[in-house]
């Protein structure tokens, strides 16, 4: 999955209208725990996770943002049934 198809697929839907100033850790812990809810693989989580960390590290670069948010959250982790399809 490319990183537009991520970000159209799964982060626009989920954050919908938020900034990124109000997106937190309990919204990125939220979302994980919704992908896993929807049956989405760990890989395909931590794909959406890796797109939305190089978000805020660009915003924070240019002064946007002050914390990298998504290096507060607990990455989900494999299981032996995670089947790796997304």
């Amino acid at each position: 999955m490319g990183y537009e198809s991520v970000i159209r697929v799964h982060l626009v839907p989920f954050f919908r209208e938020r900034t990124l100033q109000e997106i937190g850790r309990r919204e990125i812990d939220v979302f994980i725990q919704e992908m896993t809810r929807s049956g989405r693989s760990v890989k395909t989580t931590f794909n959406a996770l890796g797109i939305l960390h190089s978000i805020f590290e660009a915003a924070r670069r240019e002064g946007r943002v002050v914390a990298k948010q998504c290096a507060l959250v607990d990455k989900p982790r494999a299981t032996e049934c995670d089947s790796g399809v997304g």
